[in-house]
């Protein structure tokens, strides 16, 4: 029944991406909002990808997802 989901997790790889697509479609279909952390290595996550990506193969784009990001003064 949870309509939001805390993805606090990532990597730079997704070895069953098909699946992990097939699930974001699921939650799309039962308006679930999912949320996504963007990593705490200082990498630019514009183009550097973590995974899960809200970008689904195809280019199509999860609209039920937000990437959430920090930002703070690095000495």
């Amino acid at each position: 029944g949870a309509t939001i989901i805390n993805m606090s997790f990532g990597k730079y790889y997704s070895p069953n991406k098909a699946m992990v697509d097939e699930a974001v479609k699921y939650a799309l279909s039962k308006a679930v909002l999912m949320i996504h952390a963007a990593g705490n290595e200082s990498k630019n996550a514009d183009s550097i990808l973590s995974f899960p990506h809200r970008e689904m193969s195809g280019g199509v784009i999860a609209s039920n997802w937000i990437q959430v990001g920090a930002s703070a003064y690095k000495p």
